[in-house]
């Protein structure tokens, strides 16, 4: 059983390139936090700023790792797709694969852990439950849901 999926488009800017036009490596990374961001704002209806400052929560990053398998140069457009590859107590594992607009090859694949804390302890907190209901909805495969 697969889970929903969040998509969006990007073209790879002048900015996000390395002097030959090339995406600078640490940019799929960027790219991948965007739609995380996106996801926050669309489907639990908050964003960082709330979370943080209204909310008193975080979701930091705490690992992530990218694979590489097309290039991407400047100008051109990317599809990024964002799954929930594992959904934890209080963490999200989120997937995050970028294809080639025109070709449909992927270009990379990043996988990242965030973690739900309270900002002011610093320590994790269970996801708040309606928002572990939607993020479910996106998990790619039920086992991958714990209690």
């Amino acid at each position: 059983m697969s889970g929903k999926t969040m998509c969006s488009e990007r073209i790879v800017q002048w900015g996000d390139s390395d002097p030959a036009g090339r995406i600078n490596s640490p940019r799929a990374f960027d790219f991948a936090v965007e739609i995380v961001e996106a996801f926050f704002r669309t489907e639990l209806g908050v964003n960082y700023r709330q979370l943080i400052q209204e909310l008193g929560l975080g979701a930091p990053v705490v690992h992530s790792s990218c694979d590489y398998t097309s290039m991407l140069l400047e100008g051109d457009t990317v599809r990024l797709t964002l799954s929930v590859e594992r959904l934890g107590t209080a963490s999200v594992t989120w997937r995050v694969v970028a294809h080639h607009w025109m070709t449909g090859a992927q270009a990379f694949s990043v996988r990242m852990i965030s973690c739900f804390i309270n900002n002011a302890s610093g320590k994790s907190v269970p996801i708040p439950e309606t928002w572990r209901q939607k993020i479910g909805t996106f998990v790619s495969m039920p086992e991958a849901m714990t209690p």
